[in-house]
């Protein structure tokens, strides 16, 4: 069937699909019967963008903000990049092609010099005696004798963490359906200027950091886009054995990664704790700390909360609670004790408003980001931002004191 074209949160009707698309579909987004109709379902995205194959269904979801302003915001949410000229692509109606000309792009300035080799500290049995031998596994194994020697040495090699995250990321890439021949034959080159690099199954929730110095920075937006395409991969068999695939980007947590990420930049250097989410912050709504509270961001000086808000790249629509983003955060406020709660939302999704809340004494204020401007102008949203942050931890500090 021809490739079918959504765009987040709007609704396609009378789409025919079979169980299994019905079923797959439904794991990422709204599909329900379509009213008087049989065999056919109105399906509407959520906040996941990219592109989904299921048998012969091909279906791309686009961003509501243009290709280039989604990869740098995932850019620097994932390795800080500061050089926004360097992220900067042209426009495109594929977020799939888009990551993968950028990949392309970004992993043969990483290959251009060579291969970067490394140390890595390799553990093996060995008739000869190199590096250390571990005693504890020498007895433990071989209750002492030699050879063979359990040994630890480090070995200069190719075989890297960050050669392994690039080759990983671009076999994932192969198994795609791309459209680009030219494309596919680039990752083909890169693919084989990394043999001898082992190929790693990685966990999407747990890809192993990299740290970058001047001998490996070159590698620093290779290895971001990897990190990237290898947590929004997903491969499945599914029923019967037929093939399945996806390459999907959750806005909502992008929006929250950037956002996080570029408000620590222009706070540097902090006074406090930066925390996303609830990490060594408890926060509970009641006295006997069940209900459990997790603001997006949060800022914490000796143990107190100066500063708190949510990042909202969709704004929650429910008949039931209409005002369900201004509800979470005035509760974020009353635990803390904070008179004031911020809301960011991406613009035109939230009021931009102060609302004082009846018989509570808080205040919520929402703030939009425009993601439609340059990463310059992005960038120096996010630093006005930053600069009401201070502005409200100082006046929580000041007030506590007196």
């Amino acid at each position: 069937m021809p490739q079918l074209v959504l765009r987040e949160y709007q609704t396609r009707g009378s789409v025919r699909l079979s169980i299994r698309q019905r079923d797959e579909l439904g794991k990422v987004m709204t599909v329900a019967p379509s009213a008087g109709e049989e065999g056919l379902y109105d399906i509407t995205p959520g906040s996941v963008v990219g592109a989904i194959r299921i048998d012969d269904l091909d279906l791309t979801i686009q961003p509501k903000v243009s290709m280039d302003r989604v990869l740098f915001m995932v850019s620097y949410a994932l390795g800080r990049i500061s050089n926004v000229h360097d992220m900067e692509l042209e426009q495109a109606d594929d977020l799939v092609e888009a990551i993968v000309a950028a990949f392309v792009l970004r992993a043969g300035h990483a290959l251009r010099r060579g291969v970067q080799q490394g140390y890595r500290e390799i553990d093996e049995s060995a008739l000869t005696l190199r590096g250390r031998l571990r005693v504890g596994d020498q007895i433990r194994r071989r209750f002492g004798p030699l050879p063979p020697a359990e040994i630890t040495y480090d070995d200069y090699t190719v075989d890297i963490e960050m050669n392994r995250l690039i080759r990983a990321a671009t076999r994932r890439l192969l198994r795609m359906r791309l459209k680009s021949a030219r494309s596919v034959n680039a990752l083909r080159a890169i693919d084989a200027r990394l043999d001898g690099v082992n190929l790693v199954s990685y966990d999407p929730r747990r890809l192993p950091a990299v740290t970058f110095s001047r001998l490996n920075e070159r590698y620093r937006g290779a290895v971001v886009l990897s990190r990237l395409v290898l947590r929004s991969t997903s491969f499945d068999l599914g029923f019967g054995h037929a093939p399945a695939s996806s390459f999907l980007v959750d806005m909502n947590r992008v929006f929250e990664e950037f956002l996080f990420e570029a408000l620590r930049d222009a706070l540097a250097p902090i006074e406090g704790d930066w925390v996303r989410g609830s990490s060594h912050h408890a926060l509970h709504l009641d006295e006997g700390s069940t209900i459990k509270l997790q603001p997006d961001l949060s800022l914490w000086r000796d143990g107190r909360c100066v500063w708190l808000g949510d990042a909202k790249y969709k704004r929650v629509a429910s008949a039931v609670y209409p005002n369900a983003d201004v509800y979470q955060v005035t509760a974020y406020a009353i635990a803390t004790g904070l008179d004031r709660a911020t809301l960011i939302y991406a613009r035109s999704e939230g009021p931009t408003s102060a609302h004082r809340i009846v018989n509570v004494g808080k205040t919520v204020e929402g703030i939009a980001l425009d993601l439609s401007v340059s990463p310059e102008e992005l960038l120096a949203q996010v630093g006005q931002i930053a600069a009401g942050i201070r502005h409200a931890a100082n006046r929580t500090i000041v007030a506590v004191a007196s």
